[in-house]
């Protein structure tokens, strides 16, 4: 066996890469990505505060920061902390075509040991940048067939994560190599949290996260990984789902494709992105019952046809908390046609308002087949709304804000900014880019935002 199958040429790709390779286009996407990723963390760490009192060892003084908050940890278990966070608000970035929030654990991981061992902002810019092309790169050959089954934030996550670390570290491809295999080998993360609204979601890109970290810790103390962890006929895609033979997991290694972190999608709503389109639509509507001089109460009925991963993962029919609320396309399209916004749609007294319950209960979620093929490409959905009166109100969406079919604006991406950063936006807009084209060490992240 010559080991020179995908696992090995996504590790030479990860340990050969250097900024220098990256164009403006590149430097862009690694700036919006870290910002988003810290915005998220620090606004998820007051969420996560008996989290992070508790768990691990966290204390005032550590290896890497638990963004947020004025602990530190060691790298893996501070890795662990920020991706937990990070993934809470359900705000964080994603990648569509691979179904993968790739931030939460890719960054996390980089972060922590770019703390650890002082690495130079250039090491850190071309960690993150190797972990998102290694993780959304599986991400796709995994695909649907893998998604219906995990989730891929938790199982793909380790392997960029891993990525990410060795490339902090400067491994070199075999020890690359192995910290991949041993990420893989590691990937865990159920659907069934969701049968009953269990709150162990973001522990997935969390444990991703830290096991990157382990990963790469144990390859460069000498622990070999297997050399066809992702490709193999016993590796991660043909256990768990996915075609071992993707194009996608080597084509265009050399340069001749762009950057995956390219083409994330920054999410401008803080909800399940498989509702996305829906909201969009919904707001459509909404509009044009208020210009007919009707509103929410005069519908009869609702019906949401979409593609099937829509309906399993965002399915929840009747929340009870705002957690649930999050993964409820039901709640969110009510609420919606109700207000015209999303604004203020999950709180506790969001979600049992009696006029929203109400609309919730006229709405039904309807599998549309010919979606499925357009999916994860786009996120296809038809809204059809039926007054008590009037006309029938028809809306589609296939492409919803903050894609880069339909990016935010700058105006957008910094108004979520600054509602996640807070008194802290200026502090990590500096910060961040100071890492752009920049081969100094990193600095101790800002201390504004602290709420534990």
């Amino acid at each position: 066996m010559t080991g020179q199958g995908a696992t090995h040429k996504l590790a030479a790709h990860v340990a050969g890469l250097s900024v220098t390779a990256f164009s403006d286009a590149t430097w862009q996407a690694f700036e919006r990505a870290v910002l988003d990723w810290a915005a998220c963390t620090i606004a998820g760490a007051s969420g996560a505060g008996a989290l992070h009192r508790t768990v691990g060892a966290a204390a005032p003084t550590g290896e890497a920061s638990i963004l947020g908050t004025a602990l530190h940890d060691s790298a893996a278990m501070a890795a662990f902390h920020n991706a937990y966070a990070c993934h809470l608000l359900e705000y964080d970035d994603l990648h569509g075509p691979s179904i993968y929030h790739p931030g939460a654990p890719t960054i996390s991981a980089a972060f922590a040991v770019a703390e650890r061992i002082n690495a130079s902002a250039a090491d850190l810019a071309a960690a993150i940048v190797a972990g998102y092309e290694v993780g959304i790169r599986v991400g796709e050959a995994a695909g649907t067939a893998h998604y219906a089954n995990f989730h891929t934030t938790g199982t793909v996550g380790a392997i960029g994560a891993a990525a990410a670390a060795a490339r902090v570290m400067r491994l070199d491809t075999t020890q690359t190599r192995d910290a991949i295999g041993t990420a893989a080998t590691q990937g865990a993360a159920l659907w069934a949290f969701s049968d009953d609204a269990a709150g162990s979601k973001p522990v997935h890109p969390a444990h991703a996260a830290m096991v990157g970290v382990l990963s790469a810790d144990l390859a460069r103390a000498g622990v070999t990984g297997a050399k066809r962890a992702i490709e193999g006929p016993r590796g991660f895609l043909a256990t768990l789902g996915g075609d071992a033979k993707a194009r996608c997991l080597e084509e265009g290694l050399d340069g001749t494709t762009a950057p995956r972190i390219e083409a994330l999608t920054l999410k401008a709503y803080p909800c399940c992105g498989h509702t996305h389109t829906g909201i969009e639509a919904a707001q459509e509507i909404a509009r044009a019952l208020s210009s007919s001089g009707q509103s929410a109460d005069d519908i009869a009925s609702v019906t949401i046809a979409t593609y099937g991963s829509a309906i399993r993962v965002a399915g929840v029919a009747s929340p009870r908390t705002p957690e649930q609320a999050a993964f409820s396309y039901a709640h969110v399209v009510a609420w919606v046609l109700a207000h015209g916004t999303l604004d203020g749609a999950f709180s506790d007294m969001a979600v049992q308002a009696p006029k929203i319950a109400a609309l919730r209960s006229k709405i039904e979620l309807s599998h549309a087949p010919e979606f499925d093929a357009d999916y994860p490409i786009s996120q296809p959905v038809r809204l059809i709304v039926t007054p008590t009166t009037g006309r029938q109100l028809d809306a589609y969406a296939e492409h919803a804000t903050g894609t880069p079919a339909k990016p935010m604006t700058d105006e957008a991406q910094n108004n979520k900014l600054r509602q996640l950063l807070g008194e802290a936006m200026p502090g990590w807009n500096a910060y961040v880019a100071g890492l752009v084209r920049s081969d100094q060490p990193i600095a101790q992240p800002p201390s504004e935002g602290i709420s534990a």
